[in-house]
């Protein structure tokens, strides 16, 4: 076998490699994500269970809650990120009021379902009452918070949580998420950056401040037929502000272009 021949024989079986390599790297990379029809029915109940009572002070509980169901244009809260004025004032008072008006400015343009709230001040080691709330094709994310007391701006939460099963297109039936760290908005410095907080004395106690748990009540989802708008084709509204002034400027630039010509 002539030396030229073998190189080759090498470079084609290097080829199918690498070829093969980057197909199995599409197939499991790019996973094939399946939205939820239709709108489900839920209600959670928050567990309170901060059972460690040398790291709890007198009079130590939860605040009322606060959250609301939103798709990919909204976040609530994350760490790392700046805090808005409403989780500051939930975070540092209890206080519902701002975050609310925050949600609910956003449902006109189907970024978030009208806000679910918890009122009453929950007791260390108590289950709240039944909060029920929507989630949709378009808005299938939940976040909420729960402010710890007595803190200067401690508090525990949920954020971007999805209840779409995207390998099956189902809503999930149950959902359990337990907080094992409080979280502070550092509000404090002025800037309100949200970040888990070194110094609570009981974030060392992991699994000790209560699950979230959620349960499905109802699903419109498998009764509805045909094409149907999903959170993944949805355009959030700033996005599609900046692809219509894009738009704009290029009819604009084309046709200067063609009066100078």
């Amino acid at each position: 076998m002539s030396r030229n021949f073998s190189s080759r024989i090498r470079m084609f079986k290097l080829h199918d490699v690498l070829y093969l390599f980057i197909f199995l790297c599409e197939c499991f990379c790019h996973v094939k994500s399946v939205p939820c029809r239709g709108t489900a029915s839920y209600k959670l109940q928050f567990q309170a269970e901060w059972k460690n009572t040398t790291s709890r002070p007198a009079g130590a509980g939860f605040s009322g809650l606060i959250g609301c169901s939103h798709n990919k244009c909204y976040r609530m809260w994350k760490p790392g990120e700046k805090a808005s004025l409403g989780v500051k004032n939930v975070a540092e008072k209890g206080d519902t009021k701002v975050l609310e008006d925050e949600i609910n400015k956003l449902v006109r343009n189907r970024t978030t379902r009208h806000a679910f709230t918890r009122p009453t001040p929950l007791a260390p080691q108590r289950t709240s009452d039944v909060i029920e709330f929507n989630v949709d094709s378009v808005r299938p994310l939940v976040s909420f918070i729960t402010r710890i007391t007595p803190s200067p701006d401690w508090f525990i939460g949920v954020h971007d949580l999805d209840l779409c099963d995207r390998m099956t297109g189902d809503w999930l039936d149950l959902k359990q998420v337990q907080p094992v760290s409080a979280f502070y908005a550092v509000t404090s410095d002025g800037i309100g950056r949200i970040s888990n907080d070194p110094s609570a004395p009981w974030t060392t106690q992991k699994r000790e401040l209560g699950v979230f748990h959620f349960s499905k009540m109802s699903d419109s989802g498998r009764s509805s037929t045909g094409e149907f708008e999903s959170d993944e084709t949805f355009i959030c509204p700033s996005k599609a502000s900046q692809t219509n002034m894009s738009y704009v400027v290029v009819f604009l630039t084309s046709l200067l272009v063609a009066l100078i010509l």
